[in-house]
């Protein structure tokens, strides 16, 4: 077994594609949608058997893991609507990774099919640190959030770090919805409310 971690960089992506060919592996599993024409290419001249996250090519020897990113937002946002929430953030990751693009056309979608204004919208790295950055600023602005959804559960704990060190109680002051449903949500108490991911093959 060979585990390459990518960092979503395409460079990195691409160096892990030819070790793991070098090495004549007799499958893949790429974990990651930002996946290059030419690692597509190189990987789909190989006799052997591929499985792509979230990039859309099914055929022979090839598998596709489509995660519905649409539905997952649809909930956060129709659980935070019910509890009364009607100023909802979203803590994004970097714009150009498709995975996180996905989930901010959703954002901005279903808060405006339930007659909410959508915003803001922070980018981050999708790190703890990311977290914490952007919840402090959120903690200070004038009008504030009452709730905040974030793109994984790193960038979760992170705001919440930061609402407890500005004197916000979570969930009272402001509610924390993360994404992925991680061991994380579990560290806290109240448990963390996060997206469950059921991957569709």
């Amino acid at each position: 077994t060979i585990v390459s971690d990518t960092g979503f960089a395409r460079e990195r992506i691409k160096r892990a594609t030819e070790q793991m060919l070098e090495q004549k592996v007799r499958g893949v599993a790429f974990m990651t949608s930002e996946m290059s024409s030419g690692s597509i290419k190189a990987i789909l001249a190989q006799d052997i058997t591929v499985t792509f996250l979230d990039v859309g090519l099914v055929g022979e020897h090839m598998n596709n893991i489509s995660l519905d990113y649409y539905s997952g937002i649809r909930q956060a946002i129709g659980h935070l609507t019910q509890l009364g929430h009607r100023r909802i953030a979203l803590l994004a990751g970097p714009p150009h990774l498709q995975n996180i693009l996905a989930r901010q056309l959703a954002y901005v979608e279903c808060m405006t099919s339930v007659g909410l204004r959508p915003g803001p919208i922070l980018p981050g790295d999708m790190s703890f640190g990311a977290g914490y950055k952007a919840g402090l600023k959120i903690a200070k602005m004038p009008s504030r959030p009452t709730a905040v959804i974030t793109v994984n559960d790193f960038i979760a704990t992170g705001v919440i770090k930061a609402m407890h060190d500005c004197g916000l109680r979570v969930p009272q002051d402001m509610s924390v919805v993360g994404f992925d449903n991680t061991w994380l949500a579990q560290c806290f108490s109240p448990a963390l409310t996060s997206v469950n991911v059921h991957p569709d093959l």
